[in-house]
């Protein structure tokens, strides 16, 4: 057997483990989802442990059903990191964001609040993120 055929099969059975491997590697992933991927693994808490692709395999996480657990875990992790992030991008945006009152008529009846319209175009923005997140 020569080299490149070895690399070849080799290369070719390390495509089973991918989806598990990109699953477990999902932004997101915090300290629940752990416990909950264990949980629902009937294993020890998987952040815990310290974790090998071999370790992996040999448990079978990359088979039916478990791939299946994991990967939804995965996709939730990922949703709630898409959001926390669009939200922070939001009051990032928000927190800069100057008004400045200026009188109404002379003498001063009443005061006008000016700087309206870039807050109302921050919002519209966040609708439209807000929108694709939920239709994702």
């Amino acid at each position: 057997m020569t080299l490149v055929n070895y690399l070849l099969r080799e290369l070719e059975r390390f495509k089973d483990y991918l989806p598990m491997i990109a699953a477990m590697r999902a932004k997101g992933l915090e300290k629940r989802h752990w416990n909950s991927m264990s949980r629902q693994l009937d294993l020890d808490n998987l952040e815990t442990l310290n974790l090998t692709l071999a370790h992996l395999i040999e448990m079978r996480l990359y088979e039916g059903q478990k791939l299946d657990m994991i990967k939804n875990i995965s996709d939730v992790a990922m949703k709630e990191w898409a959001i926390k992030t669009t939200l922070d991008s939001l009051e990032g945006e928000l927190r800069y964001v100057e008004f400045t009152v200026s009188k109404y008529k002379e003498p001063a009846v009443a005061y006008v609040l000016k700087g309206l319209e870039e807050l109302i175009t921050i919002f519209e923005d966040f609708v439209i993120k807000t929108v694709s997140l939920k239709q994702n």
